[in-house]
C-alpha cells in the first residue's frame, strides 16, 4: 500500500472518531492542523527546485505529547484549548514536547550530565535549578499514542494555549511554537553533523567539570550479569557481510599482542561450545586433546609407504 493511501486511511479514521468525541470541536481543530502539518512537510521553497529532504511523517501510532512540570509551584493550572476543552496541570508546566519511546526523560538526563548553567538554555537551566533544590522534575505523558502529525498538532495547540516565556505569554521555555522535530524527517542516525554544529555544542560545554558522582558512575564496571546479557545479545545478533568485512578490516594485518597469543595457545585443542553442540547433534564423540595434538603434528608430514600404497590402490580402483 502506498504512503498516500495509508495517510488517507489514517485521517479517515481520525475524522470518524471526531463524531464520538466528548470535545468534537477541539478534536476537529487537531485533525485540521495535523493535515496542514502533513501537507507542509512536502512544501518546497521554489517550484523549480526538488523537494526538501522527504519528511514523510510516520503513520505508526507510537507518538505522544508530554509535559515537564516544576514541583516548586503546585497548582492547579487550568488552560483552555481551542474548541473549549480544558486541561489542568497539578504543577506549573514549563515545557511541552512531542516524542516516542523514552524521549520525555532525555531532558533531565542531559541536565544531570551537564549540571553547569549555560547561557540561552532556558529549559535545561530550569531543570538544573530544580535539581539544585534537591527536587525532581515531574514528567508526564498527556496524550494518547497517535500518528506523528496528530502529536505535532497537539503540541502546537498546547504551546499556543499555555504560552511561551520568551514571548512573555506564559511559563513555557519552548523556543518554537512546535510542529517540527528531527523524528519527522529522515533518520539522523549515521549522518555527520556539520563542523559549525559540532563547534557550537563544544563551545557550550567547554570548561564544564564533571561532578564526583558523574566520575564515579563513569568508572563503574558492569556486573557479571549485565556483561553476560550484553554478550548473549551480541552473539544472537546476525551481522551482514558488510559489517563482517568492516570488523575484519579493523584488525586484519595487525600483529597479535602477547596476551592474545597466550589466550590463543591456551584455547588451542579445546573444542568450542558450537563444536560440542555440533558433535552432540551428529552423535559423534569429540576428539580428545591428545588426538587433536597428534593430528596437528601429522599435518603437512610425509605419508608412510603403507598409507601411500593404500591411497594409490584406492585411486586406481576409482579409475577402473
Amino acid at each position: 500500500m502506498s504512503y498516500s493511501k495509508q495517510r488517507r486511511d489514517a485521517f479517515r479514521s481520525l475524522i470518524d472518531s471526531i463524531r464520538t468525541s466528548k470535545f468534537p470541536e477541539t478534536e476537529a481543530e487537531v485533525v485540521k492542523l495535523a493535515w496542514n502539518i502533513q501537507e507542509l512537510a512536502f512544501a518546497t521553497t521554489d517550484p523549480t527546485d526538488k523537494p526538501k529532504k522527504s519528511r514523510k511523517l510516520r503513520l505508526h501510532r507510537i507518538f505522544y505529547v508530554y509535559v515537564l512540570m516544576d514541583p516548586r509551584f503546585p497548582g492547579p493550572y487550568p488552560y483552555t484549548l481551542p474548541g473549549g476543552k480544558t486541561i489542568t496541570f497539578p504543577f506549573l508546566p514549563f515545557y511541552i514536547g512531542k516524542g516516542n519511546d523514552a524521549r520525555m526523560y532525555d531532558h533531565t538526563k542531559e541536565a544531570r550530565n551537564f549540571p553547569e548553567p549555560v547561557r540561552g538554555e532556558r529549559k535545561l537551566n530550569k531543570i538544573r535549578k530544580i535539581h539544585r533544590s534537591r527536587l525532581e522534575v515531574i514528567t508526564k505523558r498527556i496524550s494518547d499514542f497517535s500518528i506523528e502529525s496528530i502529536a505535532f498538532a497537539k503540541e502546537v495547540l498546547l504551546i499556543k494555549s499555555i504560552g511561551r516565556a520568551d514571548k512573555k505569554c506564559g511559563p513555557l521555555t519552548n523556543k518554537t511554537d512546535g510542529g517540527e522535530g528531527a523524528s519527522g524527517g529522515p533518520s539522523v542516525k549515521g549522518l555527520k553533523r556539520s563542523a559549525e554544529s559540532v563547534e557550537k555544542s563544544a563551545q557550550a560545554r567547554r570548561g564544564q567539570k564533571r561532578t564526583p558522582e558523574q566520575l564515579a558512575n563513569m568508572r563503574k564496571t558492569r556486573s557479571p550479569e549485565a556483561q553476560e546479557n550484553i554478550r548473549a545479545a551480541a552473539s544472537a545478533r546476525e551481522l551482514t557481510q558488510e559489517q563482517r568485512f568492516a570488523i575484519g578490516s579493523g584488525t586484519r594485518g595487525k600483529p597479535w599482542s602477547p596476551a592474545r597469543k597466550a589466550a590463543h595457545e591456551a584455547r588451542k585443542g579445546t573444542p568450542s561450545e558450537k563444536q560440542l553442540a555440533y558433535y552432540a547433534s551428529m552423535k559423534v564423540k569429540p576428539l580428545s586433546t591428545k588426538q587433536i595434538a597428534a593430528n596437528t603434528a601429522r599435518r603437512g608430514g610425509n605419508w608412510s609407504p603403507a598409507r601411500r600404497s593404500a591411497h594409490d590402490s584406492k585411486q586406481n580402483s576409482k579409475r577402473k
